[in-house]
């Protein structure tokens, strides 16, 4: 094996590569650490400030499209309005 390393790469993982928020789910029932984070839902952005909230997060926050790719569609945001905007985006 290359580099001494046993490679599982099950059917179902596929799709996490390209979602972000299902890639931070597989890593951590992996066992490793990941930031806090929310899947959010609302097509407006209405969930980020109880999921802000509930996860005891301060500003600025880091909002990400789930299916983004490396930095596109990655937003720092200084303020809940911003939050909500790109969220809603």
């Amino acid at each position: 094996p290359l580099l001494c390393l046993t490679i599982h790469n099950p059917r179902a993982l596929p799709p996490a590569r390209r979602d972000k928020g299902l890639m931070k789910l597989h890593v951590a029932n992996a066992g490793l650490r990941v930031a806090k984070f929310a899947r959010l839902t609302a097509p407006d952005g209405s969930d980020v400030p109880d999921a802000i909230k509930s996860l005891e997060l301060d500003f600025p926050v880091v909002v990400k499209t789930p299916r983004g790719m490396s930095t596109m569609d990655v937003y720092i945001c200084q303020t809940m309005e911003e939050a909500v905007k790109r969220s809603g985006q």
